[in-house]
This record gives C-alpha cells, structure tokens and sequence, in this order.
C-alpha cells in the first residue's frame, strides 16, 4: 500500500559461469563485513585491541552457521541429513545466536579476555549481520506474516512462494489462509512484512546502544540490553509470522524471546543495584580520602601535589566546581607547571567551556613572554 513494486526479483544475485550467487549470502556477507567494521572501530575508540575481534570474525562466521542450520534442521525438519543445503535458505537466527556465543566463550577464556566487556562490542555486530540478513527472507519470499491490509501490506505474486497452494480465491501457506488479490491479470497475496519489522527493529536498538555505550553500568550490560530489546520485537513479530515451529500450542522463538526478556530484566535490575552499592562503597572512600587531602592542606595550603590530588579526588566525586578551585589555586602556586594547565584544559573542554579555554591559554603566553 507504499506504491512501492519491485517488477523483477530474483534470488539471484549474479553468477559466475553456472554458479549461481544468491542475495541471501550476498546480504549476510555485507551485514558481517559492516558489523566487523562496525565493531572494531568501536573497540579501538574504547582502548581494545581491534585485532582481537577481526581474529575472531571468522570463528564466529562459521559457529554461527552451524548453530543456526542446525537449530533449523532440528526443530524443522527433525533431521540432520541435508546439513549441507544452506543455498535453499534454512538458517534459524536464535541457533546462529546460540553458536557465536559458545565461540565467544571458548575464545575469551583461550585468550583470558572478560567476556561480558567482549560481547558487549560484539553485539553491535550481530545487530548489524541482523538486519541486512533479514531481507535476505525478503528475496526468498518467505519467513513473511499473515494476512494484512494495513499500509505496510506487502504482496508477493502468488506463483512465487515456494510452498503456497492456491484453491479458488484462497492461499493456503503453512496452514494459513491467505485471501487471493487479483493485480493486473496476476494473483498476489498480501502479508506483514516481517522481515522489514524486524529489520527496522534492530535498527532501532542498533541506534540506541551506540548513544547508551558510554553510560553503561557495567560489563555486559549492553549484551543484557540487547537480549531484552531483541526479545521483546522478536515475541511480537514471532506472532504475525505463519511459519512457526510449535511446542504444544506455543511457538518456540516466542518462547525464547520470553524468557530472554525476562532473564534480561533480572540480570539488569540485580546488576544495576550491586554496581550502585559498589559505587556508594567507592565514593565513600574517595570522600574519606578527600578529608585527609583537606586536612593537609589545612598544615599546608600551597602544597601542589595536595592541592592536585584534591582536585582529581573532587573531580571523582562529580564535584567539578571545587576540582576546578583547587586547580586555579594550584595554578596560582606553580604558575609555569604544565600538569596543572593540562589539568584545567582538559577539565574546561569537558565541560565545553572553550572561552575559559582561550583564556587560559593566553593568560600562559603571556606568563611565558613576562
């Protein structure tokens, strides 16, 4: 209902004499590139090692894989004899999700890396392999919803979903039914498009991880973030779609997603509170250090080490106004210690005070030309 028609979509991506390349693998290759990407740039701004992600890239490609044909495999087709056939689709996103973890804890441990600080940058990657990998379900018609007539209505000309038995002015697909619409001459059926749901969705918690990474609480927290965000979509979107593997009356991936968001909630509201408590514990003895430090200068008020490690002990305490006292009077003291310029710079810029910061500036050529 956008307007928006594709005339001609092939699985097809190109081919290279008889080999046929098919979209699915071209999309899943460019979401692991730009999340590889992605993730490294992310681990060099935070002080990691880039090239212990780009080591790991190719372990979890292939971990991911197999976890998630084999997770399809099992709960799908309860066999394992067509391993080989992912070119026909068949890959489970939970099972690849599933996979890349087991890697990344066999690969953190060989490495003695902390695997919550680990897969906290991970994430950003995964997101990114999620969302262009979802339209991949786009060209192969299928993982779509049920019927809709609402403006994101998607329809796919009926002689193109693998699997769909048409029987007079009616679809049949997975044991749904699906009202057949005539479009020039050709029978379509109208779907939610799930993929875009879900596509746009990690987008959205892609975007947000990014502006929150800097504000987390602890290790792991973007990954409990994650968990609970993709879970919480995932448990909707999983209702729209007709293809859903069930365990009695309940389809497994909402199953999942549930517990994942739940499990999220926990981890969260048990973390959030201890790294409060240890934070309380931290300040309480950066204010008894603070005292001591005050109780010296009181013997000594010109001391520029006391006055410096006031400052930084103030500063810790998120008390910017005092630091930058203590600073101006070590100034004061020692007017040509470069230490305490870059102290009072670097405070001024983090606060964006880029007036005190001329100042300051001119106010030491001038003490270097007197």
């Amino acid at each position: 209902h956008l307007n928006i028609g594709i005339d001609k979509l092939s699985r097809v991506a190109f081919s290279i004499g008889s080999f046929q390349v098919y979209w699915y693998g071209v999309l899943i290759c460019l979401g692991a590139v730009l999340g590889l990407v992605l993730v490294t740039k992310i681990a060099k701004a935070e002080g990691q090692n880039p090239d212990t992600y780009t080591d790991f890239a190719i372990w979890a490609l292939i971990c991911g894989i197999v976890g998630a044909r084999t997770y399809y495999l099992v709960f799908y087709e309860h066999s394992l004899r067509d391993f080989l056939g992912i070119r026909n689709g068949g890959l489970a996103i939970y099972g690849g999700i599933i996979g890349g973890t087991l890697a990344a804890i066999v690969y953190t441990r060989i490495k003695k890396l902390n695997l919550f600080k680990f897969t906290d940058t991970l994430v950003f990657g995964l997101l990114c392999g999620q969302i262009f990998g979802r339209w991949g379900n786009f060209v192969n018609r299928e993982a779509f919803g049920s019927f809709t007539d609402s403006l994101f209505a998607l329809a796919y000309k009926a002689s193109t979903v693998a699997g769909l038995k048409i029987n007079g002015s009616e679809g049949a697909y997975n044991g749904t039914l699906y009202p057949i619409t005539e479009i020039g001459g050709e029978s379509y059926i109208q779907v939610h498009p799930t993929f875009l749901y879900e596509s746009v969705w990690n987008l959205c918690v892609l975007i947000f991880l990014l502006f929150y990474r800097k504000k987390k609480n602890y290790n792991g927290e973007l990954t409990v973030i994650y968990c609970f965000a993709y879970g919480l979509g995932r448990f909707w979107i999983e209702s729209l779609r007709t293809d859903q593997l069930k365990i009695g009356i309940f389809p497994v991936s909402m199953l999942l997603s549930g517990i994942l968001v739940l499990v999220a909630v926990i981890v969260e509201i048990v973390m959030v509170v201890k790294s409060k408590k240890s934070k309380n514990i931290e300040e309480n003895k950066t204010e008894e250090a603070l005292r001591l430090v005050q109780k010296g200068l009181s013997k000594n008020e010109f001391d520029t080490n006391l006055l410096l490690a006031a400052s930084q002990l103030s500063y810790e305490l998120h008390d910017s106004k005092q630091a930058e006292s203590y600073l101006l009077k070590a100034k004061d003291v020692a007017v040509d210690d470069e230490d305490v310029l870059m102290r009072l710079t670097n405070l001024y810029l983090e606060e964006e005070r880029y007036e005190d910061v001329v100042a300051l500036s001119r106010d030491n050529i001038d003490n270097v030309l007197t």
